[in-house]
């Protein structure tokens, strides 16, 4: 006959205490903070997070340090394209605190927590940035979460032993991998980001919109050389639906657009050079034209992009091209830039050029003490084309018309100031998702690229 013991209650409440003090220590007390001014920008707050080491050793960084040298990089990245704000740190500490929370709560319970905190930072994005170790190699990786849909984008990195050894090398690769992880993610989520941007464009007035100071003319200090180039930032592309009524058009944006209408209207459209097929013999095996690309064959060709040496594309022979922000109304300047961004992507694909990458335009603009977005003044462009090395350049306007989008761009010579090709897309409002879709269309037209064959 077996015997069952049936515990006292004295035994039995210290245990229940004890799992109530678990919990109570693992619950999260959170402080708020107000809403931040309207801005069209995408809100991002960025949360470095420290994972596991090789073999349970101790990181040689402490998580402090790396904490803060991540959250400096990677906003200044991020800033630098224009179309982020990042959540400042001490709207971070107010609302987290000062204690680190360990990385497997921000992605537990279906990122519940982060939800939560991204919600009472009033951010749209959350970017967390994960060091680890996978098998005594350095694998860190980003993770890009909406905070209001929960849906997430990732990307990570590959540094081997002998990397970690020299210390500035371990520095410059692990900047150089936060890098391409970005490039990687953006490249999968704009269409998502560009449905956010939209979304925020038509929930604030023009006056809400803090006005950008009136351009400076020319430094006459500007540097006797132009800076260093590096490689191409480029990236394919994606698509989103988040219908939105567009924001009315100024008297401004009419005129304008008007101009660029008549100028498109006033050069005469030639086909592009059709080349004409060889003559087969009569008992020559026919084939099928080659398939178009597929976004799988994109994404490889972006990622090789992404570490192919700058010289290596020089010595191609081909021409330099820089694609610059387009011009659009103040609020919306952030849906312009991921479009510029898009279509950056696109020629890049066609590759016919050796793309100009943004970081080197952010820099010569701060040099050249210009705006770094809305570059109206042509006469500014081509000189900007000039101190970055480029033969070519694109420039283009995004402006609403009645209950439409129109974007128009330009491909210019920068030596004889000679237009070499024109383009324009239209799309109604709700349907924005549709630029992305068409921006093919835009390289093509202004390259005069034929079209690729059906599949």
């Amino acid at each position: 006959m077996k015997t069952y013991r049936i515990a006292s209650p004295t035994a039995i409440v210290p245990f229940f205490i004890f799992i109530a003090l678990c919990l109570n220590a693992c619950a999260a007390h959170f402080g708020t903070i107000p809403p931040p001014p309207a801005s069209a920008k995408v809100r991002v707050f960025v949360m470095p997070v420290t994972g596991n080491t090789a073999h349970g050793r101790a990181w040689a960084v402490p998580h402090d340090q790396f904490k803060a040298n991540a959250v400096r990089g990677v906003r200044k990245f991020m800033e630098d394209i224009g179309v982020y704000e990042i959540v400042p740190e001490a709207d971070v500490e107010a609302v987290v605190g000062r204690e680190d929370i360990p990385g497997w709560r921000w992605f537990g319970g279906d990122m519940a927590l982060l939800k939560q905190v991204g919600g009472l930072l009033h951010a749209d994005y959350a970017m967390i940035y994960e060091r680890r170790f996978v098998a005594n190699n350095y694998v860190p990786r980003m993770v890009f979460v909406n905070i209001g849909t929960g849906v997430q984008y990732e990307a990570s990195g590959f540094m081997s032993k002998p990397l970690l050894a020299d210390a500035q090398t371990a520095r410059d690769t692990s900047m150089a991998i936060a890098q391409t992880c970005y490039r990687k993610i953006f490249y999968d989520a704009k269409g998502d980001i560009l449905a956010t941007a939209v979304r925020k464009a038509g929930l604030i007035s023009d006056a809400d919109v803090t006005k950008p100071k009136a351009k400076a003319k020319e430094s006459a200090s500007v540097p006797k050389e132009p800076p260093p180039q590096k490689t191409p930032a480029d990236r394919p592309q994606e698509t989103a639906k988040t219908p939105m009524p567009p924001p009315p058009p100024t008297a401004a944006d009419v005129k304008k657009q008007r101009a660029m209408e008549k100028e498109v209207a006033s050069i005469p459209k030639e086909p592009p050079p059709q080349k004409s097929a060889p003559e087969l013999p009569k008992d020559a095996v026919k084939t099928s034209p080659p398939p178009e690309r597929t976004d799988e064959v994109k994404r490889r060709d972006f990622e090789k992009m992404l570490e192919e040496d700058p010289q290596a594309e020089s010595a191609k022979g081909k021409a330099r091209l820089v694609v610059h922000d387009f011009d659009a109304a103040e609020r919306l300047q952030v849906v312009s830039l991921i479009l510029a961004e898009a279509l950056r992507e696109e020629l890049f694909i066609l590759g016919r050029f050796s793309l100009v990458n943004r970081e080197d335009m952010v820099k010569v603009l701060g040099e050249m003490k210009l705006q770094q977005s809305g570059l109206t003044d042509e006469k500014q462009a081509v000189q900007l084309g000039k101190w970055l090395a480029a033969n070519e350049s694109v420039t283009g306007r995004l402006a609403v018309l009645g209950n439409s989008y129109i974007l128009q761009a330009k491909r210019t010579d920068i030596r004889t100031m000679g237009t070499l090709g024109l383009g324009s897309l239209r799309c109604a409002a709700g349907h924005e998702e549709e630029f992305l879709s068409s921006m093919p269309d835009l390289a093509r037209k202004l390259t005069g690229s034929a079209a690729p064959p059906p599949r």
